[in-house]
């Protein structure tokens, strides 16, 4: 289950895994984010915010979520990831390679810096609010 929020003022979408991810949950991600596009004209960034390492009820889920970074990753500028786990720490070094968008980690103690640092307006491309 992903859990979608979507905050207008600092043109973010916080993400928050709370159990095993379907193919549905990147669905309405994708709904979500675009959507908000849609109506705001407007690239929001991403927070990820995790206990641990999310993980997929299928591989279907996993190839949406694949998807979901194929059609967004150029889309989103940044994407902040807080948790604590090792793997989460290490997700930056290996999203590198794969995204075109900005990342870093937080500990799960820093969602405020985190969300700071994802949070406005931040592109030469977004337009003023």
């Amino acid at each position: 289950m992903l859990e979608i929020n979507i905050d207008r003022d600092e043109n973010l979408v916080t993400v928050k895994p709370t159990g095993p991810l379907a193919k549905e949950d990147f669905e309405r991600l994708s709904e979500a984010v675009d959507g908000y596009i849609n109506v705001n004209d407007l690239e929001p960034n991403l927070m990820i915010v995790a206990e641990s390492f999310p993980y997929w009820e299928s591989f279907t889920a996993f190839l949406a979520h694949a998807r979901f970074i194929r059609t967004h990753h150029e889309i989103v500028k940044k994407i902040a990831i807080v948790g604590d786990s090792f793997a989460l720490s290490n997700l930056p070094a290996i999203a590198d390679h794969f995204v075109t968008a900005e990342v870093r980690h937080f500990a799960q103690n820093e969602l405020d810096q985190a969300r700071k640092w994802a949070g406005g307006i931040d592109s030469k491309d977004d337009k003023p609010t």
